[in-house]
């Protein structure tokens, strides 16, 4: 009876831990903590720190649960999960070899390994875990949705294709699988298909950001089977819910040049006329100073090369929201940046779009930084979850030659198909110092460039508060 309570109490504990509820979860610890297993109660500590986000804490309550029983496997699949939240993969998968040593014939653990495999660009050894899972359990769907995504990377579209098929054999209600499904008939240039499929992943219920994803999809498909009808359509019926979408926006922006019609999307139809350059210098009687200061301060932080998720290539960037570290110069950063933001907002005041007439009251800042090395860049990107995005220039290779790391502005982004190669570009080569605003809808990237010193920037978004 008493085995029970103990199993009951740490269900509940787990329980709580899940609904974030850690002041009732801590309460119930305490009255277990005199219990022999003490690696139950270690792992749950870590269980709790990880849910926090306190990765690093979470790390070291598992080790110390292995610590008192080598052989608990609970302790190394979530410490495997602590080093994935890191971003640490190669420890990640340690842990999880570790586990299948305890526990061989788990599907999920083998498909987890091969995610960590995959998520280290190692596609082709990823699949023979992908495989065991299958092997295994035939009813896995999340493997064969994993082996399907590693064909597709290895652009073996059409194995893709059975695999995800396979998935939605056995989950119907799979939304990524549609997605990606979709995204296969494309490659193979069946565009009828991919539309087809696009529209039943976009009936499900989805994040707000893939649902704007797919529905970008949707529009691009229109361009590709030349259905103009069927697009203008498709835009009036997004106008009615929802006139400030970034995403929408950019794919609008660039589909209705390629069209050669006028965008109706009212977001901001001619994003490259508002690229705004300017710097600081007004805020600080010493400039240079402050750029010193700063750059000391946010090149001291932890960097992670090329992070996952991430449009970094051959370079590093932080992880999480700088804006939330409480550090001194970026504080003083971030006032003169709102102080300058309004500046940007009184030059293009008069303009008829949503984008100024919804302008938020209230923003919030998001900010990273990029260390670009030799040959590093940034690939073609928006900010969908922005609304006014930009860039302060902190260090820039002296070395360079042309329009070498310099950041170029585009209508064309997300490898969307292209019918007019005669795409609207503006190019920028900035000096320390500069700082540009632009809206979060519109696609860039930065060019890569061969000096050997650095090119060091923070890069942030301007939020509205009650953005979704």
């Amino acid at each position: 009876m008493q085995n029970q309570n103990f199993t009951d109490t740490i269900q509940n504990i787990a329980s709580l831990i899940n609904q974030l509820k850690f002041d009732e979860a801590n309460m119930l610890l305490e009255t277990i903590k005199e219990n022999p297993n003490k690696e139950i109660i270690l792992t749950l500590n870590g269980l709790m720190e990880l849910r926090k986000k306190n990765y690093e804490n979470s790390i070291n309550f598992f080790v110390s649960a292995i610590e008192k029983n080598p052989n608990y496997l609970l302790a190394y699949t979530n410490l495997a999960s602590a080093y994935e939240k890191l971003n640490d993969f190669i420890n990640a998968e340690k842990y999880l070899n570790e586990s299948i040593k305890l526990n061989p014939k788990s599907d999920l653990l083998q498909n987890a390994l091969g995610l960590m495999i995959y998520k280290q660009d190692k596609i082709k050894e990823s699949m023979s875990y992908f495989q065991k899972a299958i092997e295994i359990n035939p009813l896995n769907a999340n493997a064969y949705f994993n082996i399907g995504n590693a064909n597709f990377s290895l652009k073996k579209f059409l194995p893709a294709k059975e695999n995800f098929l396979s998935t939605l054999q056995i989950n119907k209600n799979y939304p990524d699988a549609f997605f990606n499904l979709a995204e296969c008939e494309k490659k193979l240039k069946n565009f009828e298909n991919a539309l087809f499929y696009y529209k039943i992943a976009l009936q499900e219920k989805l994040t707000w950001l893939r649902k704007d994803k797919i529905t970008a999809k949707i529009l691009e498909s229109y361009l590709i089977l030349n259905k103009k009808e069927e697009y203008v359509s498709e835009i009036s019926l997004l106008i009615k819910n929802d006139t400030d979408n970034r995403r929408i926006a950019a794919t609008s922006a660039f589909i209705s040049s390629q069209f050669k019609i006028e965008d109706e999307y009212p977001f901001c139809p001619k994003p490259l006329d508002f690229i705004y350059k300017t710097s600081l210098k007004s805020y600080f009687k010493n400039y240079d100073q402050f750029l010193n200061q700063i750059f000391e301060e946010v090149t001291k932080e932890k960097f992670q090369w090329e992070p996952s998720g991430k449009t970094t290539r051959k370079g590093m960037g932080t992880q999480g929201n700088l804006s939330e570290n409480k550090l001194k110069m970026m504080k003083v950063f971030e006032d003169a940046v709102l102080k300058e933001l309004q500046n940007y907002f009184t030059f293009y005041s008069k303009e008829k779009i949503t984008f100024i007439k919804n302008w938020p009251s209230k923003f919030k800042i998001i900010s990273w930084s990029n260390r670009l090395k030799k040959q590093g860049y940034n690939i073609t990107h928006i900010h969908p979850g922005g609304w006014v995005s930009g860039v302060m220039y902190l260090k820039m290779p002296k070395d360079i030659k042309n329009d070498e790391a310099g950041i170029e502005f585009s209508l064309h982004g997300d490898d969307y198909h292209i019918v007019d190669k005669n795409i609207p570009t503006k190019l920028y080569t900035p000096a320390v110092g500069d700082l540009l605003f632009f809206p979060s809808s519109l696609f860039h990237r930065t060019i890569p460039f061969e000096s050997n010193e650095e090119r060091v920037v923070i890069a942030f978004d301007l939020c509205s508060y009650n953005n979704k």
